[in-house]
């Protein structure tokens, strides 16, 4: 995935639950964090999970005003 897309990360078990979802006809989002990566060599920081939680709060505030208007 990586050589041919350019990918960072690939993960299973979002997919899974997402093909369940429209299986079932549920909506679903999925929202995956990377902390630290093999292939950009970064160390792990933990201070970095505030900062991760914080952008994923704002996101999913701002998706969910965006589909309240509907």
């Amino acid at each position: 995935m990586h050589e041919k897309y350019g990918s960072t990360c690939e993960e299973m078990e979002t997919h899974a639950a997402a093909q369940i979802c429209q299986n079932i006809g549920v909506p679903f989002i999925g929202v995956r964090v990377i902390s630290n990566n093999i292939l950009t060599a970064e160390k792990f920081d933990a201070s970095t999970a505030y900062t991760v939680q914080d952008f994923v709060l704002l996101m999913l505030d701002e998706y969910v005003s965006s589909i309240s208007k509907k």
